[in-house]
């Protein structure tokens, strides 16, 4: 085994499907490239895409909550009914902030990379943090 290091400092945007013990040639397509994309570290997560029709679970007063993620409190393929709790959040006061689904439906995508104690405002492109 190897270890791989960041090149820079960041929050780990995107990640391969890789898993201990994989050969790296299920992974990267070393006939072709000598290079292979195990993550990409860039200063804000990549945004949640969402499909037609769709919704989107919204972080509340983003861009000026300065909010910290503290957890999901559903899993993908989860049924939610409108303003279900769908992620916790705490202010700088101290006190919990959800994220409600807006819609029924069930969850499709959250953003896996969002960890305890990230502060929102800073590490989101947009204030989707679920579909």
């Amino acid at each position: 085994t190897e270890d791989v290091t960041a090149p820079q400092n960041g929050v780990v945007a995107q990640k391969s499907e890789i898993k201990p013990g994989d050969k790296m040639e299920k992974v990267c397509n070393v006939a072709y490239t000598d290079t292979c994309v195990l993550a990409t570290i860039g200063d804000k997560l990549t945004p949640l895409l969402v499909k037609h029709g769709g919704s989107v679970v919204k972080v509340p007063n983003w861009g000026e909550s300065n909010l910290r993620f503290v957890e999901y409190t559903v899993e993908l393929g989860d049924d939610v009914e409108s303003g279900d709790a769908v992620a916790v959040m705490v202010d700088p006061a101290g006190n919990n902030i959800t994220a409600d689904a807006p819609s029924a439906g069930t969850v499709e995508k959250r953003l896996e990379s969002l960890q305890y104690d990230m502060y929102l405002d800073k590490v989101l492109q947009t204030d989707a943090i679920a579909t």
